[in-house]
């Protein structure tokens, strides 16, 4: 028996990727989510991506050095359950194919969103739930419903207004297989506050997404509180063929218009395929409005498609009401690799923000932002805290 444990322990050690996150970077005091990623942990997503730059981020990069997305090996539920023998208060199915979040703090955890034999989605009407959590889930395309371009799919999530704390975690969301509207269409896989936030809360972290049509998240409104770490995001825009939806392609997008403040840091994201051109994520309100976003310590690898207009996108320089800055907006410490793009940001549209130590991972030059105010010396790197991995286990 102590022979098959010395054994195990040493294929453990041999290959992290497959039986745990070592957190090899932790030492250097970043807090990159590793040590509170899923656990049990799954085969990590891509672990030779950085391998190409001597001059790669000195933290945990999120689906390169450790695993994000559901948690390996849990049992699903399936979600047509809900429908009928795990019935939640507040949450309703309506026949036209969605659940109305009607009511109630929603917590859905450990469900398999892709049986049955079509396509649904998740409606927050105006004056709905108070909450809706969403997490170790999967979701992506319906396999019994057959595979191909614009084969159903779970469709996504409007949440229309409110105070709506909504929280997205340690989730798998996969289109490979249904690319084009079967999805969430030419809507975002995640719209907020379409009508309009007023006090919303967004916690958008340790997720996995890959080949979504359109865009990842699309909000607007005025909120408390937005966070989007942690996550890796691969092609957040696929489209059709020759893009005949003119789809851009964004991973974050203000929509509509509203006051936020996003803390969007410790991100991977990249496009290895796409019809869609655009930029990655952009920090601007399409209906006006103000923002104070803090964009930080995010690694942006080469994109196979050369799809990419620029990597980053401020609040400036874009037909449409004026996004103005208030606070202080940071843009800092991005590792990136701009061979793919017309450069990393997009030109004028970052005046008067903070910047520096943002680095091009081939050569290891500092990025300059002209119009941007320098951060001084180095800050100190954001402290872990006492997360641990026990604290993220799902249940089974």
């Amino acid at each position: 028996m102590i022979g098959i444990i010395l054994a195990a322990i040493i294929v453990l050690l041999a290959n992290p990727a497959v039986g745990q996150q070592l957190c090899s970077h932790s030492s250097t005091g970043y807090s990159d989510g590793c040590a509170g990623a899923p656990w049990p942990a799954g085969p990590i997503q891509y672990p030779a991506l950085l391998n190409q730059y001597a001059h790669r981020p000195p933290w945990d990069v999120a689906g390169v050095d450790y695993y994000v997305g559901m948690p390996e090996g849990q049992v699903l539920k399936d979600w047509q359950t809900l429908i009928s023998t795990t019935r939640i208060p507040g949450f309703d199915w309506d026949t036209r194919g969605y659940f109305r979040c009607n009511s109630g703090n929603i917590v859905i955890d450990g469900y398999d969103f892709t049986t049955g034999s079509v396509g649904w989605s998740i409606y927050a009407p105006s004056g709905g739930c108070a909450g809706l959590t969403i997490t170790n889930s999967k979701m992506g395309c319906i396999p019994g419903a057959g595979i191909g371009q614009n084969a159903p799919a779970f469709g996504g999530f409007n949440i229309q207004t409110g105070n709506v704390a909504f929280v997205f975690k340690n989730n798998t969301v996969d289109y490979g297989n249904c690319q084009g509207s079967g999805g969430a269409g030419t809507s975002a896989f995640i719209t907020i506050g379409e009508l309009g936030c007023q006090g919303c809360t967004f916690n958008f972290e340790y997720n996995y997404m890959r080949d979504l049509y359109a865009r990842v998240v699309s909000y607007g409104g005025s909120y408390k509180s937005f966070i989007y770490r942690y996550n890796m995001i691969e092609n957040p825009a696929t489209s059709e063929p020759g893009d005949p939806q003119q789809i851009h392609m964004n991973s974050l997008q203000g929509t509509y218009s509203g006051t936020v403040s996003p803390v969007f840091t410790f991100n991977t994201t990249f496009v290895s395929q796409s019809y869609a051109g655009g930029e990655l994520p952009q920090f601007y309100y399409n209906g006006g409005g103000s923002i104070s976003p803090t964009v930080s310590y995010n690694t942006f690898p080469f994109s196979g498609c050369n799809c990419i207009s620029y990597k980053i996108h401020g609040n400036a320089a874009y037909n449409g009401p004026a996004t103005t800055l208030f606070g202080i907006a940071t843009i800092s410490y991005n590792y990136m690799d701009t061979a793919d793009s017309y450069g990393p940001f997009y030109p004028n549209s970052f005046n008067n923000w903070f910047a520096g130590g943002n680095v091009n991972m081939r050569t290891g030059a500092i990025i300059g932002i002209p119009g941007t105010k320098p951060l001084g010396s180095q800050p100190p790197p954001l402290i872990i805290t006492n997360e641990h991995r026990g604290s993220n286990k799902s249940s089974k």
